[in-house]
């Protein structure tokens, strides 16, 4: 399942996605966004900086065995490694300004779907989903980046994921999810 809005680079990001995490489980549903980011921040002004956004690109992808650690210490080495996913902005001087966090402990927000009767399991996680991508952002407290793991059983998990637009285009997606899984690979497998 992918949630996303923001037109041609957002379905330009999906067919790079696809390409590099060699998956075709992906599937598009419409949703919504506002702001246009970071060269119009300064156009907002103090008011609409303090209003949160909507995502740009939202997946969700079917994890057969989800392990925990290995998932969050992924996302913890992303973050750490592109600042863009610790930058939030405030206003100084009536002016938005970067600040950029320091790398901290990622925590994997998890929910438990497995107590859900199975014949309505799949239709509560895709609800969950969709719900988690439309969450919105405040880009004053950060992050621009949120992840959650469905869990639907023991072995059957979905991994959420929802960038704001500000930290992700449709190009850099792509980076993103290769590097991700690439991370999550070598903590796997211990390397």
């Amino acid at each position: 399942l992918f949630v996303s809005s923001g037109g041609e680079a957002v379905e330009a990001g999906m067919k790079l996605a696809r390409a590099a995490t060699r998956r075709s489980d992906f599937i598009f549903c419409e949703g919504g966004f506002h702001g246009t980011g970071f060269g119009s921040l300064s156009l907002m002004g103090e008011e609409r900086m303090r209003k949160p956004f909507e995502p740009l690109l939202a997946g969700c992808h079917r994890i057969p065995f989800g392990n925990l650690d290995a998932l969050e210490r992924s996302f913890g080495g992303l973050i750490s490694r592109h600042e863009v996913l610790r930058t939030r902005f405030e206003t100084v001087e009536g002016s938005p300004a970067e600040v950029i966090d320091p790398p901290s402990t990622f925590r994997l927000r998890v929910e438990d779907l497995s107590g859900v009767e199975a014949e309505l399991r799949e239709q509560t996680a895709r609800g969950r989903a969709e719900a988690i991508a439309r969450e919105l952002f405040d880009l004053k407290r950060g992050p621009v980046l949120r992840a959650v793991l469905l869990r639907l059983s023991e072995q059957d998990h979905l991994a959420v994921v929802v960038m704001h637009h500000i930290a992700a285009d449709g190009w850099s997606i792509a980076v993103l999810i290769r590097e991700l899984g690439a991370l999550y690979s070598a903590f796997v497998e211990a390397r």
